[in-house]
């Protein structure tokens, strides 16, 4: 069995979003074969596209799987579902989480249902910051720049700080 590296940002604006991130990575590494190697610094971000939503909690994992990028594809969307995840709602709106194929390993394809690298990348703050704190090196097929050097060259202005989970209120 070959095992090929792959990287997944995952994002989530609705309900608890902290709670969320973890049960996503959970029930990935949870998965025959992947095991979740790195994992980022949670981010608070600005939503971008769509303004008029909750501010979103992302992170970016880095995971070894034997899995095409099709069947990773296919599992992670079930794992949004079972978590709340409406499929069918507004593109680039609220959601309970999303997980995305940043990177597989040197692979490049396009589809309808599928585009790897990601799409937006490298214009994408809420994705950089956190693909560079577990993997500033790396150069994602079809690009020339290290995330990291993509980070430093990139013109998104929204606002991506380190989460600070909130103090629990003992009553």
């Amino acid at each position: 069995m070959i095992f090929e590296t792959a990287f997944l940002g995952l994002g989530s604006n609705i309900g608890v979003r902290e709670n969320h991130l973890k049960k996503g990575i959970a029930d990935i590494n949870a998965f025959d074969c992947i095991v979740v190697e790195q994992v980022s610094v949670i981010y608070e971000t600005t939503p971008m596209y769509y303004a008029d939503q909750n501010l979103f909690l992302n992170q970016v994992i880095q995971i070894q799987t034997p899995y095409s990028p099709s069947e990773l594809l296919d599992l992670i969307k079930n794992i949004e579902i079972l978590l709340g995840r409406n499929l069918e709602g507004l593109r680039y709106g609220p959601r309970v989480l999303d997980i995305d194929i940043l990177s597989y390993e040197n692979t490049m394809c396009s589809s309808e249902m599928l585009t790897v690298p990601h799409t937006g990348i490298a214009e994408r703050k809420f994705v950089l910051i956190p693909w560079s704190d577990i993997a500033p090196d790396f150069i994602p097929p079809g690009y020339n720049l290290t995330v990291a050097e993509m980070l430093l060259n990139i013109h998104d202005q929204s606002e991506v700080t380190p989460y600070i989970q909130p103090e629990k209120v003992l009553l």
